[in-house]
């Protein structure tokens, strides 16, 4: 799931960090499963990476505020 900055900026800043350490979990997780298994979707890993990418970067701009 893609995630959208306009609703990131909506959310508070525990939930962002929750969400930050929610999708690396899971972009571990699928990481373990690429090199074990394979999976079916590999562009997931770059969607995981993006959506950590855009929380680090409104939890960046909530904390200069």
């Amino acid at each position: 799931m893609i995630l959208e900055v306009k609703d990131i900026r909506n959310w508070d800043k525990e939930t962002i960090k929750n969400k930050i350490s929610d999708q690396k979990n899971e972009l571990f997780r699928i990481k373990m499963q690429r090199f074990s298994t394979g999976i079916e979707k590999p562009h997931s890993i770059k969607v995981f990476k993006s959506n950590i990418a855009k929380c680090c970067t409104v939890l960046n701009e909530k904390r200069e505020k």
